[in-house]
């Protein structure tokens, strides 16, 4: 069963994913009838999902799930992947890459492959300081607390030279 996005408790379990690319102003109305669809009909062993979603920046799909009402099992996350999948399929997008990340910088988002960000530091445009999403935040909670966190404190630093890591 759907619920408003910003209606869900903190506690409820998270998924976020990052496309390698925009959603083009098009997709986007395509994007939320799919999910909405999706979430309205998620069950889990023939139980309703209480759950929601979230279209972010033209990037990112969270999918959210009200695990005290009903959990999460593994055939309802398989099916959940399974639709990301062929979302993707259909849209021509790739929602599995989690070598890149989105940096926020002076002039937009800037999706950049870690083994590129000592290169786009070089450039100047991103520094150890920049925001970046951290897909990684596994509930509301950590997910309004502050998904955007600085490169130089999340796990993409291990991609970055020591001595940028300052910069």
């Amino acid at each position: 069963m759907y619920a408003p996005f910003e209606t869900m408790p903190a506690n409820s379990k998270v998924w976020i994913y990052q496309s390698n690319r925009p959603f083009a102003e098009q997709e986007l109305s395509a994007l939320e009838n799919k999910l909405q669809n999706f979430v309205a009909g998620w069950t889990a062993h023939q139980a309703d999902l209480k759950a929601s979603f979230s279209i972010i920046d033209n990037y990112f799909i969270a999918i959210a799930v009200d695990e005290s009402v009903n959990d999460a099992s593994g055939c309802s996350v398989d099916k959940k992947v399974h639709f990301i999948k062929q979302l993707g399929n259909d849209l021509n997008i790739d929602f599995f890459d989690r070598m890149k990340v989105v940096v926020i910088t002076d002039s937009g988002l800037l999706p950049v492959h870690v083994h590129k960000l000592n290169a786009e530091i070089e450039k100047g445009k991103i520094h150890a300081n920049s925001l970046f999403y951290n897909t990684l935040v596994s509930n509301l909670n950590e997910f309004k607390a502050g998904w955007k966190v600085e490169l130089q404190n999340s796990w993409p630093v291990q991609f970055i030279n020591s001595e940028l890591k300052t910069s």
